[in-house]
């Protein structure tokens, strides 16, 4: 029996690690389904910490244990409620602004001619020329 409970400690406690984790990567961050989709998620096994700690695993035990289940479920229970709070809280993308145009093909094709143009300018600088005629 206990390791069938130690079993389901330590794999609900990985699970609600790699979901944490997981509702910091970007992606999920912005995409509002999957961030909403997570916290719930959570927020549902953090309540099920909570009822677990506080009323099932150690209420036969010594006194102190049957008090840390109570303080651990309440904070377990704290944090679920925090998580279905923040399960609308998604990050949204930063809108490119309406003014913001990208270039078109003449304005490439111009600063390529530009650009050509000062490079024979400084081929045609008086200091060359005189390097050339010395030479």
């Amino acid at each position: 029996r206990w390791v069938a409970h130690g079993s389901l400690c330590v794999g609900l406690g990985l699970t609600c690690c790699a979901l944490e984790i997981k509702s910091c990567l970007p992606g999920v961050k912005r995409h509002v389904g999957w961030f909403f989709a997570n916290r719930i998620g959570l927020a549902l096994m953090y309540l099920w910490v909570g009822c677990y700690a506080a009323g099932g695993a150690l209420r036969n035990g010594p006194d102190w244990a049957v008090y840390l289940g109570h303080a651990t479920g309440v904070l377990a229970w704290v944090v679920s409620l925090s998580h279905f709070v923040l399960a609308g809280c998604a990050e949204r993308p930063p809108e490119a602004p309406a003014s913001e145009e990208k270039p078109s093909a003449d304005a490439a094709e111009s600063n390529d001619v530009e650009a050509q143009e000062e490079k024979e300018e400084v081929a045609r600088s008086p200091a060359r020329e005189e390097a050339q005629a010395m030479a």
